[in-house]
């Protein structure tokens, strides 16, 4: 299953069948409405440990693209590259910058992303 091993282990399968169980009968919105209910009913440290699990998901893909652009990288350099990457995006609302550096934030090779 996709989800990371953090999430299985705060979910019960059988949170995760009822879940899914959902898929066919829910709207969009509604599913939204319960997603956003479910985190209401959570406290603060378990809003984090998702946030958390949610912010190393996003490096892990990082990090398979990096790896995709730059072949030979050891894992010193994709980590180098990531910091690079996430430094960018801090930054990313000065547009002079952006456009220098726009290349960097690039998914890799073969992968495209729709606007």
């Amino acid at each position: 299953m996709w989800f990371s091993t953090a999430f299985q282990t705060r979910c019960r399968s059988r949170d995760i069948d009822q879940i899914f169980s959902y898929t066919n009968q829910v709207t969009p919105q509604a599913a939204l409405d319960m997603q956003i209910e479910s985190y209401r009913r959570m406290s603060g440290e378990q809003r984090l440990a998702i946030a958390l699990d949610l912010h190393e998901l996003s490096c892990d893909i990082a990090r398979e693209g990096i790896r995709a652009q730059h072949p030979d990288a050891n894992e010193k350099e994709v980590e180098r590259l990531l910091r690079r990457r996430l430094d960018l995006v801090t930054t990313s609302g000065q547009p002079e910058l952006r456009k220098q550096t726009s290349h960097l934030l690039s998914p890799g090779p073969g992968i495209k992303i729709s606007p």
